[in-house]
């Protein structure tokens, strides 16, 4: 009996178990800085309970005011938190474009300085890009979406939290072209969510 128990414990500790990344199920506004006049990127790593709530988070691009004020914003988020077989704490993505007041893309953001440290981290951008404002829209706010990457890193579904429905699309459209690294738990890839934040504002 003993070596029977022994031997179930061994094949259950060595049989993988499927990781289901956080979701997104509340969140709270960025309030956009009219002051801004380029387009503008702040990256930051949520770290998510096992309650949901975000616990802590790190910006790793961006400058103030800018990164004050998306601190103070996912501070607010919910989540779904991850699971295996009972919920686990996890780490999310958050990337937030702000966007001036012009109709044309700006260059890629920098992304050489990026990164976070230890076997538990989230996804990594590796490419982005500013989608530009929509050709005959006079729409202007915040499009929030969610990124569900597989463990290459690659974007497999795409779901739109928030926004007007035709910069929302438009938005879809542009992120499915952005490239991650995926996202590791206890040094393995899993899949991951990135949550992408873009504030549009009408080009003059």
């Amino acid at each position: 009996m003993r070596v029977s128990v022994c031997l179930l414990l061994c094949i259950l500790l060595h049989v993988p178990v499927e990781f289901e990344p956080a979701h997104l199920e509340q969140i709270a506004p960025v309030e956009h800085n009219p002051n801004v006049i380029a387009s503008t990127w702040v990256i930051a790593g949520l770290d998510v309970g096992v309650d949901g709530h975000v616990r802590s988070a790190t910006v790793v691009k961006g400058e103030e005011p800018l990164r004050s004020a998306v601190l103070a914003s996912v501070r607010r988020w919910v989540l779904t938190p991850a699971r295996t077989r009972t919920p686990v704490e996890s780490r999310v993505t958050g990337v937030f474009l702000f966007r001036g007041r012009d109709i044309f893309s700006a260059p890629p953001p920098d992304l050489s300085g990026v990164s976070f440290a230890g076997p538990d981290r989230p996804p990594i951008p590796v490419r982005l890009s500013d989608p530009g404002y929509l050709v005959n829209s006079i729409a202007e706010g915040e499009v929030v979406l969610e990124l569900r990457l597989s463990e290459a890193g690659s974007i497999q579904n795409v779901r739109v939290v928030k926004g007007i429905p035709a910069l929302a699309e438009f938005t879809d459209q542009a992120v499915r072209s952005w490239r991650f690294a995926p996202a590791l738990q206890m040094g393995q890839p899993v899949p991951g969510t990135v949550i992408v934040v873009v504030s549009y504002v009408r080009p003059v």
